[in-house]
């Protein structure tokens, strides 16, 4: 089989029809995310995620920040981490180490891992279930990857309990 070449996380379909329009949301200072990392608001200003388990995100970014000493300086467009919203993004195992995607991943939940070096977020395919579950795999994209490929794409979703606009604490 074929090795997917890495993309950067990004918004692909949706349950219900279209695909929502991002939102935009005050900067935080000196952001340095770019399109396609995690993204969660704090204290009024949206931030980049700083682990692989997050307690809550809003999105995933949609536009590179902008690196303002002074938070609100700009605004920033997120994809909104909403009920039956569908991401992309390649399926790889603990340590970003390449993986092959098996029939199973399909219906299932995984963790994600940061690639700081090269500025994107993956599926970790090691997370199983518990608190570092984070996102439902529903399959394979299959306008990118087939069972079987080394880093394939996968179709998912977050899961409500981490979305920050779904929860109370």
């Amino acid at each position: 089989m074929a090795t997917t070449a890495n993309i950067s996380m990004a918004q692909c379909a949706s349950h219900y029809g279209a695909v929502p329009t991002p939102r935009t949301y005050p900067e935080g200072a000196t952001q340095t995310f770019v399109e396609g990392e995690i993204v969660v608001m704090s204290a009024g200003y949206l931030i980049e995620i700083a682990s692989n388990t997050p307690t809550a995100l809003i999105g995933v970014a949609a536009e590179d920040a902008h690196n303002d000493a002074t938070a609100g300086t700009h605004e920033v467009s997120v994809n909104l981490a909403s009920e039956g919203t569908l991401f992309k993004a390649n399926l790889k195992t603990t340590g970003l180490a390449s993986y092959v995607s098996l029939a199973a991943d399909q219906g299932r939940v995984a963790g994600i891992l940061r690639d700081t070096t090269n500025s994107i977020v993956v599926l970790n395919a090691a997370i199983v279930g518990g608190a570092s579950a984070i996102v439902f795999m529903h399959g394979v994209d299959t306008s990118l990857s087939a069972i079987g490929d080394t880093n394939a794409s996968m179709i998912f979703e977050f899961l409500p309990t981490y979305v920050q606009f779904r929860s109370t604490s």
